[in-house]
């Protein structure tokens, strides 16, 4: 079968059509992109905003006992012991919690660890 040569006027238009669909694809898609991008620096922002000042790591002990090998609620002396060793060795400060109110009343910049 023979293809149809279409007359220049026609094929013009035709041009013209496939050509503005794709610039409005195109413009689509980047319109898109910006709406995207916002909202990811919108959430970003947020997130930066609400980030908390202070973050600390609290240790809570229920018992120290020799019954820290069965128990999950207690652990043992030596165990204890090994922990606090290693909060030591690793230039961890220790603070209490009146300590801690203390310097988010006073906006006081704590150590790191």
């Amino acid at each position: 079968m023979k293809s149809r040569k279409l007359p220049p006027a026609i094929t013009l238009i035709c041009n013209f059509r496939s050509g503005i669909r794709y610039i409005l694809s195109y413009t689509i898609r980047k319109i898109f992109l910006v709406i995207g991008l916002i909202i990811c620096l919108c959430v970003t922002g947020f997130y930066f905003y609400i980030q908390p000042k202070y973050v600390v790591s609290v240790l809570m002990y229920h018992h120290i006992d020799e019954k820290g090998k069965t128990s999950t609620l207690s652990v043992s002396p030596e165990n204890f012991q090994r922990q606090m060793h290693f909060l030591s060795s690793h230039n961890y400060n220790v603070i209490s919690l009146a300590e801690f109110v203390q310097a988010i009343r006073n906006q006081t910049i704590l150590p790191r660890n």
